[in-house]
């Protein structure tokens, strides 16, 4: 065990790495992903084309997709993706 009392620690960087901002595209705000028997489904609106990675529940990025209009997204196993911040179950 180990008790510290009035500890403050900082880090202040080493000057070589710039700060961490969010990453916000607007073509991920206006897709919308389905979860389905098999496959997750895609819909890009007006028929546009855009790059969006699936990532798994624990975070790893599980697929690099580009989608086109209304795309369905198969060869996923069984489990919850998240696409375009939403959650999608593939059952």
């Amino acid at each position: 065990w180990y008790k510290a009392d009035n500890f403050r620690l900082y880090y202040l960087g080493d000057g070589t790495t710039t700060p961490v901002s969010s990453v916000r595209q607007q073509a991920d705000l206006a897709v919308k992903a389905y979860g389905g028997e098999g496959h997750i489904r895609i819909v890009a609106p007006g028929n546009q084309t855009v790059s969006l990675p699936v990532h798994g529940i624990d975070g790893r990025l599980v697929r690099q997709i580009t989608v086109n209009g209304d795309t369905r997204v198969g060869g996923l196993p069984r489990g919850i993706y998240i696409v375009a911040r939403q959650k999608v179950a593939v059952r």
